[in-house]
């Protein structure tokens, strides 16, 4: 990685010529301007060295957050498979209980809930 553009830096100070009186003709805000310009090319050298390390910086980032969720392990709850899934529906078909289809069926009453809105949002589409 490329060094601190800003460890290479030295502090410019200008006098600037006066309005009127002697040093203030010509020559002198000629050699005033250059100075300036001088020192600002330099400034842009450094905006440009910085744009640069910040932009593989940017790209490190984004690597490394691309590398971090390919790592998070896949959660979530197991799916119900289509067998138990049968059983609560013919269960709730029946009019049992949320409850006692649940114990019936061996899972939670919440596993159940959820196959019973599907269900429900089965009959609203139809």
């Amino acid at each position: 990685m490329k060094s601190d553009p800003m460890e290479s830096v030295n502090v410019t100070t200008y006098r600037i010529p006066p309005s009127q009186g002697p040093g203030s003709g010509k020559a002198a805000w000629v050699e005033f301007g250059r100075a300036r310009m001088d020192n600002e090319q330099t400034l842009w050298s450094i905006i440009h060295d910085q744009t640069a390390t910040i932009a593989e910086l940017q790209a490190e980032v984004a690597l490394l957050r691309d590398q971090i969720a390919s790592r998070k392990p896949k959660g979530g709850r197991p799916k119900t498979d289509d067998k138990t899934t049968a059983r609560i529906e013919a269960a709730l078909a029946g009019g049992m209980s949320q409850r006692k289809a649940a114990r019936l069926c061996g899972v939670s009453a919440m596993t159940v809930s959820r196959v019973a809105a599907r269900v429900a949002a089965r009959g609203a589409v139809k």
